[in-house]
C-alpha cells in the first residue's frame, strides 16, 4: 500500500467514528430530556394530589365543624372549603352535598325551635302542643339529637306547667263555687230563723188577742154590756207631756164635820169611799162587775 493511500484510510476511519460518536451523543442527551420531563410531571402530578388531600381534609373538618354546630360562621367557612376542592371532583360533589344538607337540617331546626317558643308562651292551647311535637318528631339527623332532646325537655316542662295552672284554676273554682253555696246556705238559715221568729211573734201575738189583749192595750170586757177601759201601751212615739197651767188659788174651805161610817151595801153597792179619782172610778166599775157575778144571772 502506498503512502498516499494510507493517509486517506486513516482519514476516512477518522470521520466515520467522529460521526457515530456525535449521534450517540445527542440521542443520549434527548432520552435524558425526556427522562426528566417524565419526572416533573410525575412529580406535579403527586404535588397536585398531595394538595388536594389538604384541601380535602380541611374542607371535612370544615363540613363537620358546621354539623356539630350549625352557625352561620361555621357553615359558610365549610362552604368556602368546599370550594377550594378540585371542580367536579368526588370530594367536591360530596361537599356540596353535604353543605345542602346542613342548610336543609337548619330549617328544621329552626322551625322546630319556632314550634316550641309559640307553645311555651301558650302552653294551656292544645293545637300548640301538637305543631311542637310534630316538629320536633322532624329532628332524625344525628347531629340534632342534643337539640330534639332540650327541646323535648321544653314541652315537658310546659306541659307540667299547663297542668299544674290547670288543677290550680279548678281548686279556684271549686273554691268559690263552694264559698258562694256555704254564704247562700247561711243566707237560707238566717231567713229560715227570722221566719220562724216571725211565725212565733205572729202566734204569741194572736194569743194575746184570744186571752184579751192586743197591742194597743188590755182589754176588760164585763158581761152585760159593762164599761171597757183601755190603756194604752207603750208605742214608739213619745206623747207630749201635758202642760201643767198654774190655777188660781182656792180660797179655804170650812171644815166639814165627819161623817159617819158607811154600813156596808152587801154586794149592793161600793164599799169603799168615792173620792172622784181615777182609781176611785175603776175600783167602782169592777166593784160593780163582781157585784154582777153574786146573782144568778148577773144582772
Amino acid at each position: 500500500m502506498s503512502r498516499k493511500t494510507m493517509i486517506t484510510s486513516l482519514v476516512a476511519v477518522v470521520l466515520v467514528g467522529g460521526g457515530i460518536g456525535g449521534g450517540f451523543a445527542v440521542h443520549q442527551a434527548d432520552v435524558q430530556a425526556k427522562q426528566v420531563a417524565v419526572e416533573k410531571k410525575e412529580a406535579k402530578i403527586k404535588a397536585d394530589k398531595k394538595a388536594e388531600e389538604v384541601l380535602v381534609s380541611k374542607a371535612k373538618a370544615a363540613l363537620l365543624k358546621a354539623q356539630k354546630e350549625d352557625s352561620i360562621v361555621n357553615v359558610s367557612e365549610a362552604q368556602k372549603a368546599v370550594n377550594a376542592l378540585k371542580k367536579g371532583s368526588k370530594a367536591q360533589k360530596d361537599g356540596l352535598a353535604e353543605i345542602d344538607d346542613i342548610h336543609g337540617r337548619i330549617k328544621i331546626e329552626v322551625a322546630a325551635k319556632n314550634a316550641v317558643e309559640t307553645f311555651k308562651k301558650d302552653a294551656l292551647n292544645s293545637e300548640k302542643n301538637k305543631a311542637a311535637h310534630t316538629a320536633v318528631n322532624k329532628l332524625t339527623n344525628q347531629y340534632s339529637k342534643s337539640l330534639k332532646a332540650a327541646l323535648n325537655k321544653q314541652i315537658s316542662a310546659s306541659e307540667a306547667q299547663a297542668k299544674a295552672s290547670t288543677a290550680q284554676a279548678k281548686a279556684k273554682q271549686e273554691a268559690d263555687a263552694k264559698a258562694i253555696s256555704d254564704a247562700q246556705v247561711q243566707t237560707d238559715m238566717a231567713n229560715k230563723e227570722q221566719q220562724e221568729a216571725n211565725n212565733q211573734q205572729n202566734q204569741a201575738a194572736n194569743n194575746n188577742t184570744a186571752n184579751g189583749y192586743s197591742n194597743s192595750g188590755y182589754t176588760n170586757n164585763t158581761a152585760g154590756g159593762g164599761s171597757t177601759n183601755n190603756y194604752t201601751g207603750n208605742t214608739q212615739n213619745p206623747t207630749t207631756p201635758p202642760v201643767n197651767t198654774p190655777q188660781t188659788p182656792q180660797a179655804p174651805q170650812t171644815p166639814q164635820a165627819p161623817q159617819s161610817p158607811q154600813t156596808p151595801n152587801n154586794g149592793n153597792g161600793p164599799s169603799h169611799p168615792q173620792d172622784g179619782s181615777i182609781g176611785s172610778l175603776d175600783q167602782n166599775e169592777e166593784d160593780a162587775h163582781n157585784s154582777s157575778n153574786n146573782f144568778p144571772g148577773g144582772w
